[in-house]
């Protein structure tokens, strides 16, 4: 049998004229996204979708991207598929950070990368992705719909340093890429995701960008794929003479100051730092809440 697989997206405003809305007849997939409450944020959150269609065996069969301006129309996709079993993956908010493998092959074989790792240049940023996974059902007759669930697949990093040396007025200060003695090294992250959501792959090292705000305090904002709370990140604090002034396991951060990464769907982390002669104090960032607050 000659598979006929084509994805179009069509208004369905209903406050608008509904010339252009599905034919009542017509499979709709509807995008959602709840974040762990009772309400859909997902115009909130999600700025583009690509999505993927395999069939019941899991054989890649096409792909369709859903840019802003068509979400807003219609928050999902229609589409035109003949009666069958197929599995929707879908990711979200996919930038020139993120990159797929050229060959479409089977679903166990497909995986997302860092764009930076696959270039072999350092890792400078994460996507802030979301991921859904639905299986479906088109009828041979009648008519049918399907929702498909998205969850958060990235953690934001929030990293704050007080009083440590720094070049008086400079605005934004980063050691040049693979300098083992940068102001920030963080290590031992994942740089793959298969699609079941799943961290693959090796892991790599990252130089974050910090910037220097108004309190004199050095700030850094990044996103990581998810981990648990037993991860094997590390993170090296440096001086401005690249001395190692401390180090930091991440999972006894989280131990430390009760946080639950696999529980939270919009999770921050914000890690304090502040250099007071030879002692140095960590704690969670609690004068800047919506840092804080990780529950959207």
């Amino acid at each position: 049998m000659l598979w006929y697989l084509l994805l179009v997206v069509t208004g369905c405003n209903i406050k608008e004229d509904l010339s252009d809305c599905p034919p009542a007849d017509s499979y709709q997939i509807s995008f959602r996204y709840y974040a762990g409450g009772s309400t859909d944020i997902f115009s909130r959150r999600i700025e583009s979708v690509r999505t993927y269609i395999f069939n019941k065996k899991g054989e890649y069969r096409t792909q369709r991207l859903s840019t802003r301006s068509e979400l807003e129309t219609f928050q999902g996709i229609t589409p035109d598929l003949e009666p069958g079993e197929y599995e929707i993956v879908c990711w979200a908010n996919v930038s020139e950070w993120s990159e797929f493998p050229v060959n479409q092959g089977s679903l166990r074989s497909q995986t997302l990368y860092s764009s930076y790792y696959l270039r072999g240049e350092p890792v400078q940023n994460f996507d802030s992705l979301y991921y859904g996974r639905q299986s479906i059902t088109i009828p041979e007759y009648g008519t049918n719909s399907d929702t498909v669930l998205f969850h958060s697949a990235h953690i934001r990093m929030a990293i704050y340093i007080e009083g440590l040396e720094t070049t008086p007025g400079e605005t934004a200060i980063n050691r040049a890429a693979g300098d083992p003695q940068g102001w920030i090294v963080l290590r031992n992250f994942f740089v793959g995701y298969d699609f079941m959501r799943r961290v693959t792959g090796e892991t790599d090292s990252m130089y974050p960008t910090l910037t220097l705000t108004g309190e004199n305090i050095l700030q850094s904002k990044f996103d990581l794929f998810r981990f648990g709370n037993e991860n094997d990140i590390e993170i090296d604090f440096y001086n401005g003479e690249g001395k190692q002034v401390y180090f930091l396991r991440l999972k006894d951060f989280l131990r430390d100051n009760n946080i639950q990464a696999e529980e939270v769907e919009e999770l921050t982390i914000p890690i304090y730092i502040r250099f007071q002669g030879i002692s140095v104090e960590v704690s969670v960032k609690e004068w800047d809440s919506e840092e804080v607050n990780p529950i959207v």
